[in-house]
């Protein structure tokens, strides 16, 4: 089941156009990640999919029900974290959650579930403006899965949170959606983390879908970063740069060139380059991270 449908999406503040024709589909169960480098249009996406933001063109249905159209209906499936949580701190964690559950219709066996769900139980009854930003982030997450969410939706997760929390919030996530089918949209900076807890990521550039993989098949089937050995290195750029299946071409040294290339095309770009009479010496195919793969398929660092 596709319980998250982006098709054709753009948006554009005057006439500055921040997201471009972006289409995905994210299964039920899924743990799916969304990466970008500063200013690709990840956060206005996501603003798109939890219905802050009027998509210019386009459809965005979650569990089948369009946001723009059906929004009641698409909300009642959904819980996100969008920027930070909106939470009171004068009050105590338990009575933010019940402020929030009296709109849903939810009830106190529900809370202490959550509540125990995100480990908080022992601080429930305390003030939030006593706790961590690792712990408000946990009492976001709990207030948007009161309403037993088929699809949870957060915008950088792990802020605030040490490496032990972090893996907390990697196995829970991972809990959600392999024992209870929860479909889980996260973005975050921390690309181990993604990678960690993700069964595929999308990336996005300029607004624009770069790629959608599987984590665990990206090594073998996806844009694998491959070293070339070769010369003249200048025409092999311009080679590389000019075949479709080839995405960020970068110069290593003066005989050695990195690119993304689907392991099916290699042997198709190297007659390409060899009939412009360009000697390949080797080829290496390289087992990365993801944060290489992401340089690989952007030919940028920064992760927004």
């Amino acid at each position: 089941m596709i319980t998250i449908s982006v098709q054709h999406v753009s948006k554009a503040f005057g006439k500055r156009r921040i997201v471009h024709d972006l289409s995905f589909e994210v299964k039920e169960g899924e743990v799916f990640g969304f990466l970008g480098p500063n200013g690709a249009g990840k956060t206005t996406t996501i603003r798109m999919m939890t219905g802050l933001v009027k998509p210019t063109s386009g459809r965005i249905r979650i569990c089948g029900y369009d946001v723009q159209r059906d929004f009641r209906q698409a909300m009642r499936h959904m819980g996100s974290i969008v920027e930070n949580p909106a939470l009171y701190t004068y009050m105590s964690g338990r009575e933010n959650l019940q402020l929030f559950a009296r709109m849903l219709g939810v009830g106190a066996e529900r809370i202490d579930e959550v509540v125990r769900q995100v480990g908080l139980k022992e601080r429930a009854d305390d003030k939030v403006k006593t706790y961590s930003l690792g712990m408000r982030q946990r009492l976001g997450i709990a207030q948007a899965l009161l309403g037993h969410p088929k699809v949870l939706i957060l915008d950088e997760p792990t802020n605030g949170l040490d490496p032990s929390g972090m893996r907390e919030l990697r196995a829970f996530i991972r809990r959600l959606a392999d024992r209870q089918g929860v479909t889980v949209f996260v973005s975050s900076h921390i690309l181990s983390e993604i990678e960690a807890m993700c069964d595929r990521v999308a990336i996005v550039s300029a607004g624009r879908l770069v790629h959608v993989a599987s984590v665990q098949k990206r090594n073998t089937d996806e844009h694998c970063p491959t070293v070339w050995h070769l010369q003249p290195v200048e025409k092999a750029i311009s080679v590389m740069q000019s075949h479709s299946d080839v995405n960020t071409v970068k110069r290593e040294s003066d005989d050695t060139v990195k690119a993304g290339i689907p392991a099916d095309k290699i042997a198709e770009v190297n007659r390409a380059l060899l009939k412009a009479g360009v000697a390949v010496s080797g080829i290496e195919r390289e087992k990365s991270s993801l944060e290489d793969w992401f340089m690989t398929l952007t030919g940028d660092d920064q992760v927004d």
